[in-house]
């Protein structure tokens, strides 16, 4: 009995889930895990307990790696090198398609992107003014456009029946240069020169300097045929090099330009082919989507495409003077559909563009080409996916850069939304960033419609809304680092609701969250408390975005939380505003970009000031935790203090792995790892075979602390290490207080760059704690709470409070309910502006 194999099709719907078996990508613990396709699954637990590394490091890196290695082997030389993650077996993982506000963990955007960009409607925007633009000139108003024969046989038509006409062109200047014989052997029996018709057969006379005009034809209109005016203007074009004129005799004072040809007046008609202003003698370029296009030919010659110019003193920027912030060039802002330019649209929500396409459409509804048509209900389509994600407050020209995290993350969604993409696994961080609980219900619904176009949707975040309106939830823990990585609990979102076994934010009421912050007087109290010492910073006549001519006190030496709905001006207000005009008045370098503008008083005690971010620590693999508290110097020393490193004769500098003229190995440099060049194939990392991943040089190793080398302690964990340097002060008080903010679990060795946000930014306030009591600083922080679970938001608590402790002021712009409820004092924003 032979065996048929299912069709296709049925054994594609036989398959409904990811298959991952054994997977070890950072602390996941050999994990063995079905995902569940065509579903929306929710991906939660504490910071550190492997979600990223779950979601993106290992089932959105397969999904990729997998779609690059479809393409040809030429095709995957372009591409950036996927590599495999470490598992097992890792099986049906659709295409995957990122989406995240990677502003947070990348660094910062390029200032030439904006809203329309991260949206995806730029490129429909450009396609609409391709096709439909009027270039305007900017010097006379007149409409630029190239002119082909049937304009010339229009402008014959319009002129009265038997007015003589003469249709030439200007000779080019050739090398070597025609002559009179030259042109009559190519057909060409007339020429203009010096008001004169010259007859060519006659005359052999060819003056290099007079302003020469060749014939094509001579015509009287409502006497010659239309064919005939189109084949002698193709001559004209052609050997005029797409311009030609067209002499009208004039009966009459001529209007336009004229000249006197054998003692008659003729006015002159110019016909260019080319996007010219005769009245201005300006040329445009031609149109093309790449024109409207900052990153590309569109971008302003001036600011190249950034919109901003550094001012004098070099420590703040200014709008470009040039392009008006616009960040396209002259051409590209003189073209008009309707009533509007390109830079008029992009100052407009997306609400306000989507009227604009209505009436675009009632204005001209038989003049649409099928293609325009297209483009204009694709960008109709995807305005409104904007507008639904609750972005409407934003116009389609603000820059990326001042943009949350989380407008970032929605705007990359309402992308994806937009293109309909079918079939795909796209896997999502933190939608519901900077979202307040009454919004999240609107990312909620763009979520189940991306699920009915037939994709499978993975999303990070801890959001109960969203977790509760999930198919299928799946949580890492239970702590972090080495004590995560495993699965504490997967399946359908009631249970976790109700089971006490997974302790996560979502179990509990907020009223028992809050009582368990151990918060040790109330708010009130507190801000009673500190009010006597505080004084007060502000801010008048603030003017950025959604801020308009708007006043602020903020209350110093205590914790002040900027809260209020989206787009209210949170970001736009701590980062962009008060921030640099702190900086400004410091002295200090300022890197925030664009700029907003207030008038500040107070605050005369203030020295310094510190934007503590979730960015990454450092792109550098060398750098690590015990680097950046500066206790790694301590522990070099403490080595080469042993009784076995002076006999050798060894420093604290041999024990670094960042010198050259130190103990790192010699083939790997330090770092540990080797990368081997594959040619076609993925480039391979492997533990460096001299050093064993070790980093140091044998002889290095041989040296010991309590039986220990320096690679044994840089392995540790911080619990460990604070045992094993109980007897050295120094270094124990600082890895202690790692352990008070909840990175206990973190290796004194671990890369900087595989830290989650939460850890780098604990670290960076950790660092602040731990520098030498100058005098009192401003700490400034965006969205703390991002990618945090509410037991992660306690330890934040911890750090502010030690903040304060020492003297601090700390200001947040944040939604966190956890947050909110331990703070000193609480600004809220209304959606244009300050409330209270």
């Amino acid at each position: 009995m032979s065996f048929m194999a299912p069709p296709l099709a049925s054994r594609a719907v036989a398959v409904r889930q990811i298959e991952l078996r054994g997977v070890r990508v950072h602390n996941l613990k050999s994990l063995d895990l079905d995902i569940p396709l065509n579903q929306f699954v929710v991906v939660t637990g504490v910071s550190g307990s492997g979600k990223t590394s779950l979601a993106f490091d290992t089932v959105l890196a397969e999904g990729q790696r997998r779609y690059i290695e479809s393409f040809s082997v030429s095709a995957r030389r372009h591409l950036e090198r996927i590599e495999r993650p470490d598992a097992d077996r890792i099986a049906h993982v659709p295409v995957a398609i990122p989406v995240r506000g990677d502003r947070r963990r990348g660094g910062r955007t390029d200032p030439r992107t904006s809203l329309a960009m991260l949206a995806d409607v730029l490129d429909g925007l450009s396609l609409l003014y391709t096709r439909k633009g009027q270039i305007i000139c900017p010097g006379c108003g007149r409409e630029i456009r190239a002119k082909a024969p049937a304009d010339l046989v229009a402008a014959v038509e319009t002129l009265g029946e038997g007015t003589r006409c003469q249709l030439g062109f200007v000779p080019p200047d050739v090398v070597p240069p025609e002559t009179a014989a030259g042109w009559l052997a190519r057909g060409f029996s007339r020429a203009i020169w010096e008001g004169v018709t010259h007859d060519l057969s006659v005359s052999t006379a060819w003056p290099e300097s007079a302003e020469k005009r060749l014939i094509v034809d001579r015509f009287i209109a409502g006497k010659s045929s239309a064919a005939r005016i189109v084949e002698s203007a193709e001559t004209a074009f052609r050997e005029g090099e797409g311009r030609c004129w067209l002499f009208v005799e004039a009966r009459e004072s001529p209007s336009g330009e004229s000249q006197i040809i054998d003692g008659r007046h003729w006015e002159m008609l110019v016909f260019s082919r080319r996007l010219e202003c005769d009245a201005c003698q300006r040329t445009f370029l031609p149109l093309e989507p790449r024109l409207f296009n900052p990153l590309s030919t569109g971008a302003c010659l001036n600011c190249r495409g950034t919109g901003q110019l550094v001012g004098e003193d070099g420590s703040e920027s200014v709008t470009c003077s040039a392009c008006s912030g616009s960040r396209l060039r002259d051409e590209a802002r003189a073209v008009r559909v309707g009533d509007h330019f390109l830079p008029d649209l992009l100052c407009m929500t997306a609400d306000q563009i989507l009227s604009f396409l209505i009436r675009l459409n009632d204005a001209d509804p038989q003049g649409h080409h099928q293609s325009a048509e297209r483009i204009r209900g694709d960008l109709m389509q995807r305005l409104t996916v904007i507008a639904s994600l609750g972005l409407n407050y934003l116009t389609l020209g603000r820059a990326a850069d001042s943009l949350s995290c989380g407008e970032v993350c929605r705007a990359t969604l309402a992308a994806v939304l937009g293109a309909r993409v079918t079939g795909a696994l796209v896997v999502i961080d933190e939608p519901s960033a900077g979202l307040t609980p009454e919004e999240i219900p609107c990312v909620v619904q763009a979520l189940r419609q991306l699920q009915s176009l037939r994709n499978s949707v993975l999303v990070v975040d801890h959001a109960i809304a969203l977790v509760e309106a999930s198919d299928h939830v799946i949580e890492l823990g239970p702590g972090a680092g080495p004590t995560g990585g495993s699965i504490v609990y997967q399946g359908p979102p009631l249970p976790l609701a109700t089971s006490a076994a997974t302790g996560s934010r979502e179990t509990r009421p907020p009223k028992q969250a809050a009582t368990e912050l151990q918060i040790a007087a109330s708010g009130r109290e507190r801000q009673k408390s500190r009010k006597a010492k505080s004084n007060a910073l502000c801010l008048r006549n603030i003017e950025h975005h959604t801020l308009r001519q708007i006043d602020i006190e903020f209350p110093l030496g205590q914790l002040c939380v900027v809260t209020g709905r989206s787009g209210c001006g949170k970001t736009s207000l701590v980062v962009q505003v008060l921030y640099p005009a702190i900086c400004r008045r410091l002295g200090q370098s300022c890197d925030v970009f664009p700029q907003g503008t207030c008038d500040l008083t107070g605050g005369d005690n203030l020295i310094d000031v510190a934007l503590v971010d979730q960015s990454p620590l450092t792109k550098s693999s060398r750098s690590n935790p015990a680097s950046w508290l500066n206790v790694f110097d301590e522990i070099r020393q403490t080595f080469a203090s042993t009784k076995d490193a002076k006999q050798r004769g060894f420093t604290g500098q041999q024990f670094s792995f960042n010198s050259a003229q130190g103990g790192r190995c010699r083939s790997c440099l330090g770092t540990g790892l080797l990368k081997l060049d594959m040619q076609f194939l993925p480039d391979v990392t492997m533990n460096c075979p001299e050093c064993g991943g070790t980093r140091y040089r044998p002889e290095i190793l041989e040296v010991q602390y309590r039986g220990r080398s320096i690679a044994d302690v840089l392995a540790m964990s911080v619990a460990e290490a604070a045992v094993f340097f109980r007897s050295q002060p120094r270094i124990q008080s600082r890895i202690q207080f790692l352990q008070q903010i909840g990175l206990d679990y973190l290796v004194l060795g671990q890369p900087s760059d595989s830290l989650s946000g939460g850890e780098a930014q604990r670290l960076k306030l950790a660092s602040r704690l731990l520098v030498p009591h100058r005098g009192a600083s401003l700490i400034l922080c965006d969205e703390p709470t991002l990618g945090l679970h509410a037991r992660d938001v306690e330890r934040l608590l911890v750090c502010f409070r030690e903040l304060l402790a020492s003297g601090h002021s700390v200001i947040v712009a944040d939604t966190s309910p956890e947050l909110i409820a331990s703070a000193d004092a609480v600004l809220d924003l209304g959606r244009f502006g300050s409330k209270g």
